[in-house]
């Protein structure tokens, strides 16, 4: 079954919950660039508005797409499904 329609229409898809995370930003950094984000207690990433985004299940990228902001909320917004990954 196509990842899009099984995604969308099945039942057992609407029920089952995978653990998954958004990678906003990935990047390399120096032991004293992490320590100076632990001293201050943020992570600011260099982003712009609309940045693309990763969604990750299971260490596999399944999406991309972007954080948008609707009515107060923030959302991820799917752009590209990974059309390699299989159920």
């Amino acid at each position: 079954m196509e990842l899009t329609n099984f995604l969308t229409s099945s039942s057992v898809a609407k029920k089952v919950k995978l653990p998954g995370r958004i990678v906003i930003h990935r990047g390399a950094y120096s032991l004293s660039e992490i320590a100076s984000m632990k001293q201050a207690g943020e992570y600011r990433p260099i982003s712009r508005e609309e940045e693309v985004c990763e969604l990750e299940v299971n260490g596999v990228v399944i999406a991309r797409g972007k954080i948008v902001k609707k009515a107060g909320d923030y959302f991820f917004k799917v752009m590209e499904l990974n059309k390699e990954v299989t159920l």
